[in-house]
């Protein structure tokens, strides 16, 4: 089954993660797409094209939303025409995730690489470092990778420097694959405050965000 994870928390958010080893044939008889993209993603390669069409089911068949009520902002960011629904989506390898909330969200998956920590110190610091000191080091450095990520696409806008502007303040571990995090984006006067999941799947680390208002 091509359905890993179909969840809905108490809070009304829903989490989808999708193995996608479907063939293209099998989104194409499921899904609205307008024409004119057909002929666009015609020119894209194999994998990019299966890739994207999988991301559509999910999005139409899950979030209820047809080629027509989905928008794409000026950052890339995928919106839906109804009311209160946010979305956000991010891939892996052969896994897509979707995230479905009512305030900013954001979701980042990734399969392990055991080369991370070469490059942690291109998007972590060392207060991040202290915040995940009880978690396995080579996880913890997916865990920031995905957290960080994910706060990125729930903020949904540009020019953000990952070590100086998205930061992590708390991590409580539940279990072995599962904890719960607080970070924030700070830059200028924008201060906003983020709750984060942390959830490893296997081989696959699965962070969501999700903006807290007052």
């Amino acid at each position: 089954m091509p359905l890993v994870i179909n969840k809905t928390s108490p809070n009304g958010s829903q989490l989808i993660l999708w193995k996608n080893t479907e063939p293209e044939e099998y989104y194409l008889e499921r899904c609205d797409i307008r024409e004119g993209r057909l002929i666009d993603i015609d020119t894209w390669s194999a994998s990019r094209r299966h890739e994207w069409l999988a991301g559509r089911y999910l999005i139409q068949h899950y979030a209820q939303c047809s080629s027509r009520e989905l928008i794409i902002d000026q950052y890339g960011k995928p919106h839906t025409t109804t009311p209160g629904q946010e979305i956000s989506l991010t891939h892996s390898h052969e896994y897509i995730c979707l995230m479905i909330d009512h305030v900013p969200c954001g979701v980042d998956i990734q399969k392990h690489v055991s080369k991370i920590n070469r490059i942690i110190h291109k998007f972590s610091t060392v207060a991040d470092y202290h915040v995940l000191c009880t978690v396995d080091s080579i996880d913890h450095a997916h865990y920031i990778w995905c957290a960080k990520e994910a706060i990125y696409k729930a903020y949904g806008k540009r020019s953000l420097d990952f070590r100086q502007h998205i930061l992590l303040t708390s991590c409580t571990m539940i279990g072995t694959n599962r904890a719960v995090m607080q970070g924030k984006v700070s830059k200028g006067e924008t201060v906003i405050q983020y709750a984060l999941k942390l959830l490893k799947v296997n081989d696959l680390y699965v962070v969501t965000a999700i903006e807290q208002r007052p």
